[in-house]
């Protein structure tokens, strides 16, 4: 599921603040996708994803998540939902999925092409 959100937040079409909740939700409750993206994601994939979305996470700022999120999310969440929490979740998604990024990518394999094209069709969900 944590492989989800942040091919998720992979998306180019798509900086979705439920994403960053989500995955702040998955990341309190020991959610960790590092095992399937070694069996699955080659080391390449892993390296040129990593910044994209930590850059992802950063510009999903709380006017995006105030728009976006706070107004479907339950009331006593969102009352305890300010700025200042906002930012502390979104860099303690940051720390987990770079965390998870690292730890994949010291252990994956490379894909065993030279000259491996860049792209976003390699699934973080594992699909």
């Amino acid at each position: 599921m944590a492989g989800g959100k942040v091919n998720a937040l992979l998306s180019e079409n798509r900086s979705v603040p439920r994403d960053v909740y989500d995955l702040a939700e998955l990341t309190r409750h020991g959610a960790d996708p590092t095992e399937l993206w070694i069996r699955r994601i080659p080391r390449q994939v892993l390296e040129w994803k990593r910044p994209v979305v930590l850059r992802k996470i950063e510009i999903i700022d709380f006017a995006r998540a105030a728009a976006e999120l706070l107004p479907y999310i339950a009331p006593e969440i969102r009352q305890s939902l300010d700025e200042a929490r906002w930012d502390e979740m979104r860099l303690d998604v940051a720390h987990h999925v770079e965390g998870w990024m690292d730890s994949a990518v010291a252990r994956a394999e490379d894909s065993g092409e030279e000259d491996y094209v860049q792209t976003t069709d390699s699934d973080l969900a594992g699909r």
